[in-house]
């Protein structure tokens, strides 16, 4: 099965979350980034979803009206150097709305 670890602005949560539960339906292993862990920093969060793109086959970035920020970037940067493929939310070819 491939994984997929979803990327993106927590400004929008709700899509990534609707995109997580349709990669599941699809059939793939989906890692989220993690939201709601009090008490670290940016860097702790960059970090951790680092390793789950070291992880991943792929990145699935939700990039809603073609928006990716500042940390988004960095994702798509670091699933580069590892070779992982980079899937578009405005762009994709797995049929999630």
């Amino acid at each position: 099965m491939k994984i997929i670890t979803i990327c993106g602005s927590y400004k929008y949560k709700s899509k990534m979350i609707s995109v997580y539960q349709q990669l599941t339906d699809l059939g793939y292993i989906v890692l989220f980034p993690a939201m709601g862990c009090e008490g670290h920093d940016k860097k702790w969060y960059l970090e951790l979803h680092t390793e789950k793109i070291a992880m991943s086959d792929a990145i699935f970035v939700v990039d809603v009206d073609c928006y990716v920020g500042e940390s988004t970037r960095y994702e798509i940067s670091k699933a580069e150097e590892f070779g992982k493929e980079t899937i578009f939310y405005s762009n994709n070819k797995l049929g999630v709305v």
